[in-house]
């Protein structure tokens, strides 16, 4: 997506054909914090991730529309996990209704069926062992390069102006800011493994989605 994470300059998303594991957490000092690990363990996956969304791209509205279904499809059973699960607490807040919003109201704007977003969805689940402070890690990092995509909507659609609702929640930037703390304490091998575990199945999520959808879509 140029929808990049917490990764310096490195992006987030893009969907190749592989599973991302966490192979050399072991050799990592537990002085380390957990957010420079995470970053290390996930880094290839998010260039992975963002080479595939710059394909769909947003600079028209029919693209930015496939990038909004992606994210639709991808975030719902990821939020559904977050809130059905008991052991989940201070998760990322749902955007999936903000991005319902601004699909429908690209579909006023430009009626068609490349606007309409999809209820395919790939089912998601973190393994017991895992922490999920990865997940959020990965879901609410995506903020930071979401703001950079608000801007770049701004430009193209000029004073069209297309609806940024879910690229702009201001609500997922202050979360951003109350995980940090968390994220940037010295963290044990054990603790990172088991977060990056969760953000790796974050972008494992993600990387099927993206494939789903580009194999249904119409050539």
């Amino acid at each position: 997506m140029r929808l990049q994470i917490d990764a310096g300059n490195s992006p987030f998303w893009r969907a190749g054909h592989r599973t991302w594991r966490s192979d050399s957490i072991e050799n990592l000092k537990s002085t380390t914090s957990l957010r420079s690990a995470l970053r290390q363990q996930t880094r290839e996956a998010h260039d992975t991730l963002d080479s595939a969304m710059r394909v769909t791209g947003w600079t028209t509205m029919q693209d930015y529309a496939a990038f909004l279904r992606i994210q639709n499809a991808a975030r719902q059973p990821i939020e559904a996990f977050f809130a059905n699960t008991s052991s989940i607490i201070d998760a990322p807040p749902a955007q999936t209704g903000l991005i319902a919003r601004d699909l429908a109201e690209l579909a006023d704007q430009f009626p068609g069926p490349t606007i309409t977003f999809s209820h395919r969805t790939q089912p998601f689940a973190l393994p017991a062992h895992s922490d999920p402070t990865g997940a959020f890690w990965a879901i609410a990092g995506s903020s930071l390069g979401n703001r950079a995509i608000a801007r770049d909507i701004a430009t193209i659609a000029g004073a069209e102006g297309w609806p940024t609702r879910f690229l702009s929640d201001e609500r997922m930037i202050r979360y951003w800011k109350a995980l940090r703390p968390k994220l940037d304490q010295a963290a044990s091998d054990d603790t990172i493994a088991a977060a990056a575990s969760a953000a790796l199945d974050v972008f494992n999520h993600f990387e099927k989605t993206v494939r789903m959808m580009d194999e249904k879509s119409p050539a």
